[in-house]
């Protein structure tokens, strides 16, 4: 029966085969399992470079000091707009006016169909492009 056995090598050499195909296949699964892990830990440390490199720098007292010294400005300058006379575009005659003035004026008028129309044209008017003045031609040409 023994000999039997070691002569049956078709059952044989199919064994011994598939364990070298899965001894081939297995070493692929793990040279792909490596390049795969090792592609995830690349791109984890770029995201935590560019995390480092783009964080905005921490709160400190300097920098508050400066925003609240920004936002001050800010504030008045904009309250500025708000309650005085000031060129918009000095070119096409356009002028800022007081909120104040400008409601007055508003009430006055009234929102009848000949203002609101008044206001578009005007709203065109301020709103289209200056003309460039036409170019000096080339020596060349």
């Amino acid at each position: 029966m023994r000999n039997r056995m070691l002569t049956a090598s078709p059952l044989r050499e199919e064994l011994i085969n598939m364990s070298k195909s899965d001894c081939c296949n297995s070493s692929k699964v793990v040279v792909y399992t490596i390049a795969i892990v090792g592609t995830f830990l690349i791109g984890y440390g770029f995201v935590r470079k560019m995390d480092a490199d783009l964080r905005p720098p921490a709160i400190t007292a300097d920098r508050t000091v400066e925003r609240q010294k920004t936002i001050q400005e800010l504030r008045s300058s904009a309250v500025d707009q708000l309650e005085h006379y000031g060129w918009v575009d000095q070119t096409r005659g356009i002028t800022r006016l007081p909120i104040v003035r400008a409601t007055e004026m508003q009430l006055k008028l009234g929102t009848s169909v000949a203002v609101r129309s008044n206001l578009l044209a005007r709203l065109e008017k301020a709103t289209v492009p200056i003309a460039k003045a036409p170019e000096k031609p080339s020596q060349f040409e």
